[in-house]
């Protein structure tokens, strides 16, 4: 009896130990190793406070549509003063160009139930103003006494707002504001001061679009139809004017 309890006590054990052994199961190598809750969050983090990433910021701030409206406008009258053929068209580019539009960011902020809305009634905002804005130039430059230059960017600028909406709130696609109105004086830079302009046009480009990818803000996608829908608006703009000899 002795014999056949300790036989039995010695079986107790391996069993014991066996599934003590099967509970632990080793990670094969080759798995990879199960993040810990907030790690992804974590990485994210690290990323947006990373150098490359706050200088993606600066040169996405520095380059918004209206400032660089504004840096071509200033240029412009500095360098080719018969661009716009007198004070009165340069402060009405100045005013419907620039001013406008970026009334949209301090109005979003100071009125409550828009600056609830978020970025996307941000976005919004903004969309309307600049909508305003390029048609109030637009009427200016075909009703008042100007150059045919002047005439082309505010036929241009009509054209893009013209048919952002449409791919945006018709057609359901998200092309890019940004890209597109950083485009329309880019595309000027180079009509007006010839291949002196490219290169550092073309360099300012590629900072916008890297940011913009960078920061996330847009896809390649949208940055490409942005830049498109703007190439084709200001031809059909240079067109328009060179038919009518306006």
């Amino acid at each position: 009896m002795v014999l056949e309890e300790k036989a039995n006590k010695d079986s107790a054990t391996e069993v014991g130990a066996q599934i003590g052994q099967s509970q632990v199961k080793p990670r094969n190598n080759d798995e990879p190793a199960k993040s810990t809750g907030g790690s992804d969050g974590k990485l994210e983090s690290e990323a947006n406070s990373s150098t490359s990433f706050k200088v993606a910021k600066v040169i996405r701030y520095v380059s918004v549509p209206p400032v660089v409206m504004l840096v071509l406008s200033v240029v412009l009258f500095a360098l080719k003063p018969e661009f716009f053929a007198g004070i009165p068209s340069f402060v009405m580019a100045i005013l419907s160009l620039t001013i406008v539009p970026t009334l949209a960011y301090p109005i979003h902020r100071m009125v409550p139930k828009l600056h609830a809305t978020g970025r996307p009634g941000q976005r919004k905002v903004a969309f309307v103003f600049t909508g305003v804005g390029y048609t109030m130039f637009f009427l200016y430059s075909i009703i008042a006494p100007t150059t045919s230059a002047c005439r082309v960017l505010g036929i241009m600028y009509f054209l893009t707002v013209v048919a952002l909406i449409f791919v945006n709130k018709v057609v359901g696609y998200h092309a890019s504001g940004h890209s597109a109105g950083v485009t329309s004086p880019i595309l000027f830079f180079i009509y007006e001061f010839g291949l002196l302009a490219v290169i550092p046009c073309v360099v300012f480009m590629v900072l916008v679009i890297w940011s913009s990818l960078k920061t996330k803000r847009h896809t390649a996608g949208q940055l490409a139809s942005g830049i498109i829908i703007t190439a084709a608006c200001f031809f059909i703009a240079l067109g328009i004017v060179t038919a009518l000899s306006l």
